[in-house]
């Protein structure tokens, strides 16, 4: 079906009430939408793509040009990390989202925690130069605890804090072949901690990197240096190896910092810069048509700076302090695939991670990682494709130990082994499927855990699906919340003496748990546009709460001690909404926009410090982006990105707005200039404070940058 001009055209205006932010808004989507409307009027038609994306099955991107991307229909994009196996966007009975390579590329954005901006929902705060908050569907923090972050499968979830250690975890950009992101549980597959989503992180095959990659880019906040190169081993082996550096500049100081309670002066330059260097390699080896081989490994190392306060005993009580973090990580993976050309696929891989944080002022942190997982899928029956595998995983670490953080032992062992089975019911051939699903683990820290889902997606026909899901997730407590022992404040009290508020940990504390229920529609009404509606409704029980205990006097010096425990003493429920559309406007203009929605239920289970008011404005109720990418010409292209985020009332930040856009030419096929700019509606906006932190929250600011890319 094709839209074409001239029809009847029905218009209809509808008066709504805007305060000053709605008006920004209004502005800035004008301002994006602007750029691309000329497209319509002046834009050189790039070589038609439409007939040989069609050409090739659309279950197989790889071999697709940029301009061939462009015209392939989002719910035609496939996804592993739902089912375990490559289906379709529009058969997937999940909330999900890819970032292509070419998305990343058109973005414009330069390392991993700000491309996730472009995931619909997905809630990205940069706290300081170094450090983000990322969580999908509530609850975010510095270590957002529900989140399960992988790359080509390794986990990057880090036990000792249950989170992610953003400022580690960076690669080629070119080399990445796409992020799936999932909004909701993916335990059943991907197990603990995957609670309210997942990412994963697929780099490119060696063979698709091969021949000399330079790219430089030099910007008013970073500048980064990256050489790669891809050659053959052999007739079917093929390798590439890279190397790159990165250098952040110092931000500014927030207005308000940690509530407006630190001594600095706003708008001055913070001690929040960092650098880092990587080099790396990877190997493919493609025996036969159905035999893979991957082998990949990787060192790095940096420093960051950071300023944070340091709670003493002694006056001054908090006092400001400079302090730089280093930090170095290894890791060598490899993955073993073969099919037997009858639907059948085993998946065999292993890896050794490793990972080191010097930091005097919090505390010393190692953690070496064994993981060695088995997979396989084949047909059981005709309508049955059952998938099952099994995963054990070791972790070791060792700290130190600080004025404001110790834990108690200083040295442990997690031990992990798991199994899940996932059956995938065809009950009517391309019409009703059937997902059913658990995954068993047990461990020697929170000992057994089950998290089974069951989901169903109804296509009445090739342009829609239906799909719904109920699905149960764990996240494992950290080493923190069991063995550490934080100082977090020391404040003067009227008995002469300081009152010293301590988190200590809890060897009894559960697993928090969610209980998720999920619908979904997809819909592509015309060939180019595409929508996709989700809801969900998530309750959680026993999440873990800081509860208040009775202060003691002790002495040598003398001090109150007002020590808070970790409890399992909250539930709560959230409820929200996501909307995206994917509007390909002409064969050279590509529009994509979200909506989300988002709000929170939470209640005591017994008495607790805890504001539960505070925590439900700590959500943004409401998230919107816009997208626009233009082909001005074959070698052209603009390409322009808006963001707005709701206020967080209980942190008290403001809403924003943000808005990215970048010109990029190729001049030739080797060449590529580009130009661009992000946060450029003002000098500066606050993201997050994070609560409990000693680090100092600084704004996000205007910047520009030029990149040049050379390929050969």
């Amino acid at each position: 079906m094709r839209v074409r001009a001239g029809g009847p055209r029905v218009v209809a205006f509808i008066e709504i009430p805007m305060g000053e932010s709605e008006r920004q808004l209004v502005r800035l989507c004008g301002f994006i939408l602007a750029g691309g409307a000329i497209a319509l009027i002046c834009h050189t038609p790039i070589a038609r793509a439409e007939e040989a994306a069609t050409s090739r099955p659309v279950t197989d991107l790889t071999g697709l040009s940029i301009e061939e991307l462009m015209n392939v229909n989002v719910l035609d994009k496939t996804i592993t990390s739902v089912s375990g196996t490559r289906q379709r966007i529009a058969e997937a009975p999940a909330a999900v989202t890819i970032i292509t390579n070419d998305d990343i590329h058109r973005s414009g954005l330069a390392s991993i925690p700000e491309i996730l901006r472009l995931v619909p929902g997905m809630q990205v705060a940069q706290i300081n130069g170094n450090e983000w908050a990322i969580s999908s569907r509530g609850f975010n923090a510095l270590y957002a605890n529900k989140l399960l972050v992988l790359q080509d499968g390794r986990t990057l979830y880090n036990r000792a804090f249950s989170g992610v250690f953003w400022i580690m975890q960076d690669m080629v950009l070119e080399d990445i072949d796409r992020i799936e992101a999932i909004r909701g549980p993916g335990a059943t597959i991907w197990g603990s901690n995957a609670v309210n989503g997942v990412i994963n992180i697929s780099t490119k095959d060696a063979r698709d990197t091969q021949g000399l990659l330079v790219d430089t880019r030099i910007g008013s906040d970073q500048q980064t240096e990256t050489v790669r190169y891809g050659g053959k081993l052999g007739e079917d082996t093929w390798y590439r190896v890279y190397g790159k550096y990165r250098l952040s500049d110092n931000l500014d100081y927030a207005e308000q910092t940690r509530g407006g309670a630190m001594p600095v002066e706003p708008g001055s330059e913070a001690h929040d810069g960092f650098h880092d260097a990587q080099m790396g390699f990877r190997v493919d080896r493609q025996a036969d048509v159905q035999s893979h081989l991957m082998v990949e490994g990787e060192v790095s190392a940096g420093q960051t700076n950071n300023s944070g306060t340091l709670s003493r005993l002694t006056p001054p009580l908090e006092k400001l302090t400079d302090y730089t973090t280093d930090y170095n990580a290894a890791h060598l993976l490899a993955k073993w695939t073969h099919g037997d050309g009858d639907g059948s696929e085993c998946t065999l891989q292993g890896y050794y991670d490793r990972v080191q944080r010097l930091d005097n002022f919090v505390v010393d942190y190692t953690q070496d990682t064994l993981d060695l997982e088995f997979r396989h899928r084949f047909l059981l029956a005709k309508r049955h494709e059952l998938t099952w595998g099994i995963d054990g995983r070791a972790i070791f670490d060792e700290t130190g130990a600080s004025e404001q953080l110790r834990l108690d032992p200083q040295g442990d062992t997690a031990l992990m082994l798991s199994a899940f089975v996932q059956d995938c019911w065809t009950v009517v051939p391309e019409r009703l499927r059937i997902y059913l699903g658990t995954k068993l683990e047990v461990n020697n820290y929170s000992g057994f855990e089950y998290q089974p889902s069951a989901r169903i997606l109804w296509t009445p026909d090739e342009k829609q699906s239906v799909w719904a899901g109920v699905s149960r997730a764990e996240r494992t407590p950290s080493r923190g919340e069991m063995d550490g022992t934080t100082r977090v404040a020391s404040e003067p009290t009227p008995m002469g003496i300081p009152a010293v508020v301590t988190y200590t940990g809890n060897h009894d504390i559960k697993s928090e748990e969610l209980l998720a229920y999920e619908i979904g529609y997809r819909i592509k009404p015309v060939e180019r546009l595409s929508i996709d509606l989700t809801g969900f409704v998530n309750v959680y029980e026993t999440l873990v709460t800081n509860k208040l205990s009775q202060p003691t006097v002790l002495m040598s010096p003398p001090y109150l001690s007002v020590p808070v425990t970790r409890e399992n003493e909250m539930s709560g429920d959230t409820f929200g909404a996501e909307a995206a559309v994917n509007w390909r406007v002409t064969d050279a203009w590509r529009l994509s926009a979200s909506y989300t929605w988002l709000t929170a239920d939470f209640r005591e289970t017994a008495t607790t410090n805890v504001d539960e008011l505070e925590l439900e404005e700590n959500f943004p109720h409401n998230q919107f982006q816009l997208h626009s990418y233009w082909d001005i010409t074959r070698n052209v292209s603009l390409n322009a990105s808006g963001y707005y985020v709701d206020a967080l009332k209980g942190r008290d930040i403001p809403p924003y707005l943000r808005l990215d856009a970048n010109l990029s030419w190729r001049p030739s096929k080797n060449v590529e200039l580009l130009i661009g700019g992000s946060n450029l509606l003002d000098s500066s906006h606050l993201e997050w404070i994070e609560s409990g932190s000693k680090s100092l929250s600084t704004e996000p600011q205007r910047a520009f940058y030029g990149q040049l890319i050379l390929r050969f």
